[in-house]
């Protein structure tokens, strides 16, 4: 599903005829760009292609992901323990790799 432009209007038109056009967009005749100045201002999409919209981006959105290998140390011990889990955590990644291949 892609959102195809069915027509544009200028801003000053489509304040009249916005009942219409709402009517026009919610059939799933198309989205209506609306211009100010002759450049387009905002796009009126109906509800199944917004959320359509939201999906895609939603899938498409990065991943956030904590640092990895960032220690902060106090004292010795700390150091122990932090090469420790990045020893442990540098073998769980290989044997990750190792399966998927």
């Amino acid at each position: 599903m892609t959102a195809e432009i069915r027509k544009r209007i200028g801003k000053a038109q489509a304040r009249e005829e916005f009942s219409t056009l709402i009517e026009t967009v919610a059939s799933g005749a198309g989205a209506v760009e609306i211009t100010d100045y002759g450049k387009v201002a905002a796009v009126l999409v109906s509800e199944n292609e917004y959320q359509w919209l939201c999906a895609c981006a939603r899938k498409n959105a990065q991943p956030k992901r904590d640092p990895r290998g960032f220690f902060v140390l106090s004292d010795d011990l700390a150091l122990e323990e932090a090469s420790r889990e990045m020893e442990e955590d540098f073998e769980n990644s290989i044997k990750r790799s190792a399966s998927q291949l």
